[in-house]
């Protein structure tokens, strides 16, 4: 649709009215995806992340907002990863597929994104971060199901976050041993992280499947469109009074 016809993105105020939420954010973006973060609370913008061309351009971009609840700051990353097998912009497409040039693309995107948000702050660990988004890719947390190679590319992006920075995936570590889909098919491609002092705040997580959250092909199968969704809700809540303070 053209942008004059279209209800998002420039009317998520309006609809976020209809939850009692206030205010609305809208990430760094360079398409028609932008991530969206809404409040009841003023949202101030860190920084909206695009990257760097010609080789780290954040295909989908990120955003940094911050919020400020019982007087600690939350830091929201939000992202979306480029969802394609192929690297961004591969001349030769079925080439860079066979490379694995999507993956490798992911991982560079989360390691820019990172370095970009929690890597900034020393003591990140101690402070309140989530950071969110569909990341295309699959973790070493649930390769007991998958049961794929050690090495398989698919797990470069989540190994990043995992070994470089203080995030706890929180699906995973709310459900050990049960695998939490996200998707019609059995993967578990979008992931909630947070930091530990954030965690400690953690009353529920769940990945939601009931009837309406249930994916269903589209009948005239366009563009491998679902309805309501080709991924599955998240909801994660956090008590804050729990925060510990710094």
């Amino acid at each position: 649709m053209d942008s004059v016809d279209r209800y998002l993105t420039a009317n998520w105020g309006e609809l976020a009215a209809r939850y009692g939420h206030k205010y609305w954010y809208v990430g760094g973006h360079r398409d028609n995806f932008p991530q969206v973060v809404t409040s009841k609370y003023p949202i101030e913008n860190v920084r909206r992340i695009v990257g760097q061309a010609p080789d780290s351009i954040v295909s989908h971009g990120a955003g940094w907002a911050r919020i400020v609840k019982n007087g600690r700051p939350v830091n929201i990353v939000t992202l979306h990863t480029w969802p394609q097998a192929y690297a961004f912009q591969a001349v030769d497409r079925d080439a860079s597929r066979a490379e694995h040039g999507g993956d490798r693309y992911r991982r560079m995107e989360i390691e820019y994104i990172c370095r970009h948000t929690i890597g900034t702050a020393p003591r990140a660990a101690e402070e309140l971060w989530v950071m969110l988004g569909d990341n295309n890719s699959w973790s070493r947390l649930d390769n007991w199901f998958y049961k794929c190679p050690e090495d398989d590319p698919r797990l470069l992006t989540q190994d990043y976050v995992l070994e470089h920075t203080p995030y706890v995936d929180v699906i995973a570590r709310q459900h050990p041993g049960r695998f939490q889909t996200t998707t019609h098919s059995e993967k578990r491609i979008d992931f909630v992280y947070c930091t530990p002092a954030l965690y400690d705040c953690v009353t529920r997580a769940e990945v939601v499947r009931d009837d309406y959250t249930e994916p269903v092909r589209d009948p005239k199968k366009l563009s491998n469109f679902w309805h309501p969704s080709d991924h599955r809700p998240i909801v994660v809540d956090f008590d804050l009074k729990k925060a510990k303070k710094q």
